[in-house]
């Protein structure tokens, strides 16, 4: 049993003889949490409904609200956009009971789940109110907050400010906001900037005989997307979410495909590679029962095999992420 567990089996023991719901409901809550990392996510249902099922009956309205949308933040990384935004639901219906809060809990998750829904001007709102009460925030929302500021770099194609922005996290809230998903985020972010760079170095390259960027700074890139990759790929193994190794696989593919430009000296592994993870990918997405997104994926494979054969990467290639 580890450290955690044996502490939280404590908690619980304590929570029995105080007579504490409260505390019972918080020992549950963090039992879904190790069960989450364990992958086994119909404990983490039933573990989760227990906890936000003895708030509501103790009349602990803030603590399922948390509850409420730690199970949402679940379901996001879990890929299940339906679920996270029942959990939201039920948690805002909480909020409108509570007057006057100095920020509603859910803010940070309903601007996530805005951004995949691609409503961006309603995401670019709920940010702005949230870092207005941004004293209220705590580590893991600021942290939530700054990917998704990231993301929306990203989408605007403004990849030089997304890795300045990565740079400037500060390593206090690195250090609180330290969970496997967060980390792998962070690194599939990074990488993206990096390779989207990479990307656009070569394309104005092939357009004129003039190399726009040193060959150090393409060392540089090189460098920081492969080292964000392994940080990803090390979060994606200690994290419940199963897509986020898909998501890992399919970066080092697009990673390795770009590098056919830019390191001649070992065409033939990135060659290699390439293949290798968008099998990889392919593969896990069956597994993840996405049949569109899977047809789609091998369609891209088969792009991708014959722009490396060719010598062309284009960014529109890697737009299946």
């Amino acid at each position: 049993m580890s450290q955690a567990s044996e502490d939280n089996l404590m908690a619980r023991e304590i929570s029995f003889k105080m007579d504490s719901q409260p505390l019972l409901a918080t020992t549950l809550c963090i039992d879904a949490l190790i069960k989450h990392n364990q992958c086994d996510l119909d404990s983490v249902r039933r573990l989760m409904e227990r906890a936000i099922e003895i708030s509501i009956l103790t009349g602990q309205k803030m603590q399922a609200c948390r509850f409420l949308v730690k199970m949402a933040q679940f379901q996001i990384e879990d890929n299940d956009k339906d679920g996270a935004k029942f959990y939201l639901q039920r948690a805002k219906d909480i909020e409108k009971r509570v007057p006057e809060l100095p920020i509603r809990p859910s803010i940070v998750l309903e601007a996530q789940i805005a951004f995949e829904e691609e409503q961006l001007k309603k995401c670019q709102d709920l940010m702005d109110e949230a870092l207005n009460s941004a004293h209220c925030l705590d580590f893991e929302q600021k942290m939530a907050l700054t990917i998704l500021n990231i993301k929306l770099l990203e989408h605007q194609n403004e990849h030089k400010k997304a890795l300045m922005l990565v740079k400037s996290i500060p390593e206090k809230m690195r250090q609180a906001a330290q969970t496997p998903y967060y980390s792998c985020e962070l690194g599939l972010l990074t990488a993206q900037a990096a390779c989207n760079l990479l990307l656009e170095n070569l394309q104005k390259t092939k357009k004129s005989s003039i190399i726009p960027i040193t060959p150090q700074w393409q060392g540089e890139m090189a460098k920081t997307a492969k080292e964000a990759l392994d940080q990803a790929f090390l979060g994606s193994l200690s994290s419940g979410a199963r897509c986020q190794s898909f998501n890992v696989a399919l970066a080092y593919s697009i990673y390795h495909a770009i590098m056919t430009n830019y390191d001649q000296d070992n065409l033939k592994h990135h060659q290699a590679e390439t293949s290798r993870y968008l099998e990889i990918a392919v593969q896990m997405c069956d597994e993840l029962k996405k049949p569109n997104l899977s047809t789609k994926l091998k369609r891209t494979a088969e792009t991708i095999k014959m722009n490396i054969r060719s010598g062309i990467v284009k960014k529109s290639t890697f737009d299946v992420i």
